[in-house]
């Protein structure tokens, strides 16, 4: 999913500071307002999911984004590599953009994934969207360690803005910060293009006075060009990157991405054994035996997509995708198995180390409930487990697959005890989410089409609101509630749809990522280790 989503409505806001002989003030007749940002994106898929999203939440508070770009000139010192500014015509307006609720559920996207700093300042209005030719910004950003040679510098640039046409539009010594630590004083001046920029910059006087600034100051300046407001142009570079969007999400949902096993049960101090056997048309599935001294219950897990038994290993690359954290099932076995559970842990087909099925298509249930069955007839193949009392862990696209085998084959449960589903989904709810904050008109439609040429399946063929009826085992659902990935209510409503009378719904916390519902009865196993104890016998 790192090819998922390079879209963008270009927003998030980055700049670092101008040029800063800033005494020499353009005369303007109303003060605007600017958020200004300077970072590094360290998960360029997460940031791409906020990016998506986050100019549209600049516009609906009456703003416009002037600045953005990802590679800008560096002149001096090492800002952080994105750049960009919104202007705002008040400071009611800026701050009703920063604080709104909407755009602090985008904000937790950027803020985990890029590291630097975001600003508010007052200046004089920019002439950005006057022509259809892209003016250009040089940007200063120091803190000042010498004073006194410091003010021989703003003496020797006094005038030179005038006399190459720049615009000192933003200097500030008393920045309002929002996040992060930028340097003290901040200058930005506009010119009428680059070439203007750099004769301002390299010229004699300039680069003489600069001399005393370096000398003076800590920090760094870089240029770069306005953004430029073509709507015809601006049509295309979106519908372009709106396709981009799609297809790369529809590709991460047809064929998911294979992850490593990282870790092994005896890593945590247990002994086990690795196991394979067939899912019931033949794919090749292979997993774990953790075998528990005189205990005749066992537990057989698998796991959502992308993931495998071991885990998700989102704190590396390529994987950092789904908040960069990883995601450890290991604590939660050495849990269950010190309390006295066996445990078997499979890898889904097409995950893992289990062999690929389908042509490689991960179909969200329709056809991994041949995995479930698999192990199922595994466990009750093996001499050391056929006469086990069993119960299910079925996580996200385990659990989905859950529902799909008691469906189609509800004589293989009779004997299970009980089964903890954690985070069983629609596929389609995180679509319409996906597609509903990226703002693409018919945007479920169209992945939809996108799905369906990568697949033959559509949205409507994974169904496990209405497959969750065929079960009627004692079941505890688990969700994280406030998931910024889906709403709750699609579970509420698997939950409800449940045909056994002993069910749990237990709402996960403290958290709006959805992979920390995989850590969480690891790190929190009373509910996981109560559910399971009151239904073996």
């Amino acid at each position: 999913m790192n090819k998922v989503i390079t879209v963008s409505i270009k927003i998030c806001f980055a700049f670092a500071s101008m040029l800063s002989s800033a005494q020499v003030k353009t005369p303007t007749t109303a003060k605007h307002y600017f958020v200004i940002a300077n970072y590094d994106v360290k998960d360029r898929t997460l940031y791409n999911q906020y990016n998506q999203v986050a100019s549209s939440f600049v516009t609906k508070s009456n703003g416009k984004v002037i600045v953005y770009n990802e590679n800008p000139t560096v002149l001096e010192g090492k800002p952080g590599a994105l750049i960009a500014i919104a202007e705002f015509a008040t400071l009611v307006d800026a701050e009703s953009f920063y604080n709104s609720k909407e755009y602090n559920v985008a904000k937790k996207l950027r803020i985990s994934a890029t590291e630097g700093w975001v600003i508010l300042t007052e200046g004089d209005a920019t002439d950005a969207f006057t022509s259809n030719q892209p003016k250009a910004y040089q940007f200063i950003n120091y803190t000042i360690k010498d004073r006194p040679v410091y003010n021989k510098y703003m003496k020797a640039t006094t005038g030179l803005g005038k006399k190459y046409g720049a615009k000192f539009f933003i200097f500030n010594e008393k920045l309002t910060v929002l996040e992060g630590n930028p340097e003290a004083v901040l200058g930005v001046a506009e010119f009428a293009g680059l070439a203007e920029a750099e004769k301002f910059y390299n010229s004699q006087e300039y680069t003489s006075a600069r001399q005393l600034r370096l000398t003076s100051t800590q920090g760094w300046a870089l240029r770069t060009i306005s953004l430029i407001q073509n709507s015809e142009t601006m049509d295309t570079q979106n519908n372009a990157k709106n396709t981009e969007f799609i297809n790369g999400m529809a590709e991460l949902m047809a064929h998911s991405i294979r992850t490593p096993i990282l870790h092994t049960p005896d890593q945590y101090g247990m002994t086990y054994e690795d196991i394979f056997f067939p899912a019931i048309d033949g794919v090749p599935l292979e997993g774990w035996f953790i075998p528990a001294k005189n205990s005749d219950k066992l537990i057989i897990a698998n796991h959502p997509m992308p993931a495998n038994r071991s885990g998700y290993p989102g704190h590396l690359e390529p994987w950092k995708i789904f908040g960069g954290f990883e995601v450890n099932f290991l604590p939660e076995y050495k849990i269950l198995h010190d309390a006295g559970y066996n445990i078997i842990a499979y890898d889904m087909r097409n995950h893992g180390r289990s062999g690929a099925g389908n042509g490689g298509i991960v179909a969200h249930g329709v056809v991994e409930y041949r995995d479930v069955i698999g192990s199922l007839r595994y466990a009750r193949s093996r001499p050391d487990t056929k006469d086990m009392q069993i119960a299910l862990y079925s996580r996200c696209l385990g659990a989905n697959s859950t529902f799909v085998a008691m469906d189609k084959y509800p004589e293989e449960f009779k004997n299970i005890t009980s089964m903890i589903a954690l985070q069983p989904s629609p596929p389609r709810a995180f679509v319409k989410t996906a597609m509903d904050n990226a703002k693409i008109p018919n945007g479920y439609e169209l992945f939809d089409e996108a799905l369906k040429m990568k697949t033959g399946y559509v949205l409507d063929d994974f169904r496990p609101m209405e497959n969750s009826k065929a079960d009627h085992l004692p079941t505890m659902v688990a969700q994280v509630k406030a998931d910024l990935s889906m709403p709750f209510q699609y579970v509420e409503e698997i939950y409800n749809n449940i045909s056994a009378k002993d069910k749990k719904l237990f709402w996960i916390e403290g958290t709006d990522q959805r992979f920390q519902g995989y850590n969480y009865f690891g790190q929190n196993p009373k509910v996981m280790l109560d559910w399971f104890a009151t239904h073996f016998k």
